[in-house]
């Protein structure tokens, strides 16, 4: 039985190699598949229904080439799904990394996270009379001061969610 088992383990193994075998009679390592990051269980955390739901929407995105500010065409907060709320942006750099994301079935929560991670923005949801009015964006030394986006909306110009 042991027996048995150890030849199909070396030939699982012999099978693996081969498959990992280059034209060039060398080997190479297999291509390591980045998992896709989920948003932390407080991140945009505002305990208001609506918007609760407005961020835990699903969507197929494609983004290329957008930035951080720029036109509204570039600017990754521009775009659709995640253009429908109001940001307040502090200290932002204009960077020069573009963002990309393929994704199928993602939340607007996990959009924004991903941005956040790839030009390392801290985000939080601030109250206005106690409701949700905007996400705060706060730069972390990304390039030069610019301010890409909307400032606080007056108080009768709050989205409701």
């Amino acid at each position: 039985m042991k027996r048995v088992t150890a030849g199909l383990l070396a030939a699982g193994l012999m099978l693996g190699m081969s498959a990992c075998q280059n034209s060039m009679g060398g080997y190479k390592r297999p291509k390591v598949v980045a998992s896709s990051i989920a948003a932390p269980s407080g991140f945009l955390q505002s305990g208001f229904g609506p918007l609760e739901q407005w961020l835990s929407e699903r969507y197929d995105v494609t983004y290329r080439n957008m930035k951080l500010g720029g036109t509204a065409r570039e600017n990754i907060f521009s775009q659709e799904p995640i253009t429908e709320i109001h940001y307040q942006f502090e200290d932002i750099g204009r960077s020069g990394l573009l963002f990309h994301l393929k994704e199928n079935n993602i939340s607007r929560r996990e959009i924004l996270y991903k941005v956040a991670r790839h030009y390392g923005l801290q985000m939080t949801v601030e109250n206005v009379n106690g409701k949700p009015a905007y996400v705060r964006i706060v730069g972390t030394s990304k390039g030069s001061r610019f301010n890409p986006g909307e400032s606080i909306p007056d108080e009768g110009a709050v989205r409701e969610f």
